[in-house]
Parts: C-alpha cells; sequence; structure tokens
C-alpha cells in the first residue's frame, strides 16, 4: 500500500506596524495579519497546524511546537496572566527583534508579573527602537518609581512631557516622582497639569492629596480627595487618604467611617486597620460638626473652576503658550473639563 501523506499549514505570525509618538495605545500599532498559507490578510488558524492523513489509525501523533503569536501573547495579557504573557512576548520579541511593540508589551508583562529588572530591561530596548515613544517612556518611568528610583522616573516623565505635553500620564508621573522626593511645589504643580487635562483622573487627586497631607496642609487635602472617593468608592487608597485628612482636621467620627470601609473593601490593608484602631470611640474634636463627602466634593469643583479661570487669564497674557500647553489644551476644551 502506498505510504499515507501528511501536510502541515502553519499559520503565518502577526506583524506588528511601527509605534505612533502618543500618549495613548497608538491605533495603528495593533498586528496587521499576513498569511503565506492560505491568502494575504487571513488570521492565524486556532491551532499551530493542521494535519490530514488517508489512514490516521495508522500514523503515530506528531507534537508540532505551539508558536507564540502576538494575538495568543496579548489574549494572556489582558486576562491577567501575566507570567504566561510574558513568556509569550519574549518568545515573540526573539522572533521580531526589530518590532518595539513586542518590547513595550513584553515590558508591561514583566512589571505585572513583579519581575521589575526584566520590565526595565524591555522597556528600554523598545525606547531604543523607537525613542520617541511616550507610552514607552511614562511605562518605564513607573517602573523605575516602583524600583526605588524616583529621580530616573522623573526624568523619563520629563522627556515624555517635552514630548508631549498634553499627556495627563506624564504629568502624572512628574507629580508622583516629585513627591517621593518631597518635592512640593513641582509636585502638586504636575498633578494640577493632570487634573485639567483629565478632570476625572482619580489617581492625580489621590497623590496630590497625599502631597499636600505630606506637607502639612491637611484642610487643602481635604476636597481633593473627598473628589476622588466621590468618583471611586471602591478604591481602600482613597478612602484611607481621606480618612486620615479628615482625622488630622478634627473629623475623627467621619474618618473613622472611611478607614471602615477602606478595611471592608481589603482585609489585610494594614494602614487602614491600623488607623481605624487609633480611632475607634473617639470622638470629634471639640467644634467640628460632621462633613458630607459631596459637600467637599463641591469645594474640589470650584477649586477646579479656580484652576480653568487662572489658566484662561495665563493664556491671555502669554502668546508664548503653545496649543500644546496643558493649561492652553484645559482652556480650549473647557466643555469636555468641566467636572460633573
Amino acid at each position: 500500500m502506498p505510504r499515507s501523506t501528511r501536510t502541515i499549514a502553519l499559520a503565518s505570525l502577526a506583524t506588528i506596524t511601527t509605534f505612533a509618538a502618543a500618549c495613548g495605545r497608538p491605533k495603528d500599532a495593533r498586528p496587521t495579519i499576513t498569511s503565506d498559507a492560505g491568502g494575504a490578510g487571513k488570521p492565524p488558524s486556532a491551532s499551530s497546524s493542521t494535519i490530514s492523513s488517508s489512514s490516521p489509525s495508522t500514523v503515530p501523533a506528531v507534537v508540532v511546537p505551539v508558536v507564540a503569536t502576538y494575538a495568543g501573547a496579548d489574549s494572556a495579557y489582558n486576562a491577567r496572566d501575566y507570567g504566561t504573557a510574558t513568556s509569550m512576548f519574549d518568545a515573540y520579541t526573539q522572533r521580531h527583534p526589530d518590532n518595539p511593540w513586542g518590547y513595550y508589551m513584553l515590558g508591561l508583562s514583566a512589571w505585572k508579573a513583579g519581575d521589575l529588572p526584566r520590565a526595565e530591561s524591555a522597556l528600554e530596548h523598545s525606547l531604543a527602537l523607537d525613542p520617541k515613544h511616550v507610552k514607552t517612556l511614562v511605562n518605564l518611568g513607573r517602573v523605575e518609581l516602583d524600583a526605588g528610583d524616583a529621580d530616573s522616573a522623573l526624568a523619563r516623565a520629563t522627556a515624555a512631557v517635552v514630548l508631549d505635553s498634553s499627556c495627563a500620564d506624564a504629568w502624572r508621573l512628574v507629580g508622583r516622582a516629585n513627591l517621593v522626593l518631597d518635592q512640593e511645589v513641582p509636585a502638586i504643580d504636575a498633578f494640577r497639569k493632570a487634573l485639567l487635562l483629565n478632570p476625572k483622573d482619580v489617581w492625580s487627586m489621590n497623590d496630590m492629596g497625599l502631597q499636600l497631607i505630606q506637607s502639612g496642609r491637611y484642610d487643602e487635602a481635604l476636597p481633593v480627595l473627598a473628589r476622588a472617593v466621590q468618583l471611586d468608592s471602591t478604591e481602600p487608597a482613597f478612602l484611607n487618604n481621606l480618612g486620615l485628612a479628615l482625622e488630622r482636621t478634627g473629623h475623627v467620627t467621619d474618618a473613622a467611617t472611611m478607614y471602615e470601609q477602606a478595611v471592608a473593601l481589603d482585609g489585610d490593608y494594614t494602614k487602614a486597620q491600623v488607623s481605624l484602631a487609633r480611632v475607634t470611640d473617639r470622638p470629634n474634636v471639640d467644634g467640628v460638626d460632621p462633613v458630607s463627602i459631596d459637600v467637599l466634593a463641591g469645594r474640589f469643583n470650584e477649586l477646579y473652576a479656580q484652576w480653568q479661570a487662572e489658566g484662561a487669564v495665563a493664556v491671555a497674557h502669554d502668546s508664548t503658550i503653545t496649543t500644546h500647553d496643558p493649561t492652553a489644551v484645559a482652556v480650549a476644551h473647557d466643555t469636555a473639563t468641566t467636572p460633573h
């Protein structure tokens, strides 16, 4: 009898377009699919191989190694399986060493998996391939900040805002790095610029409030942190920090409520547990009445309107401000940046 024939058709790998220097994920940076096994533009098949045989019962099984594709690695990342995503993007970059997007995603995956050295190395490689990619600069700075290198993080963030001063994420990183470095004025200024670009940036609100607390400006921290909690009451850190500002301004019973909610959301949150134990059964400071979160948040909205007005005056009196200046952008998009 004639020997059985076996054909194996391997789906081609996805190729990625070059980065665009933008704060967000570039629309044209997604993989484009080509194929030499079924026509151009055909997506890769779900399996790494297809096997046909005239007599399958007599042919021993052949194990074909699965090729790590960008789509597969991206799916693992989106499923928060960061260890698998790291391995798959690592394999992908070995086959596509000139593609910055693969290294970028390898860096993000390793960072989320807790491997900071590998994340830093991958993002630096991505940046070497595309030095003007703002998102890579920002995330590399975040990794460096997590690794305890605030000076390097600040340098990355500064480079990012030079490339794109309308990137709220970059300004927030400038603020965070300065917060760690205990540089009060530039930190608060950076968080303000981030918020003028994105009025619902709750992490900039939280970090600005934290800087104000760190500087002993507890009354000023209250409205900023209250607005963050009003927008997102599911983040324990926001509740804990608002509780701290309330406690330091004499609103002890309100602070206890914030700490209780933080512990309810995260039973392992040690800071909130310690804070709650500290204020339990303690009354408000004499003369201090309970306060509403909505009332405090309303004060932030008034403050925000003041920032916008100050920005409008600055634009009117400074012809050197370009359309990429964050204050000018906020004024130009008044309807988009008005909190509600």
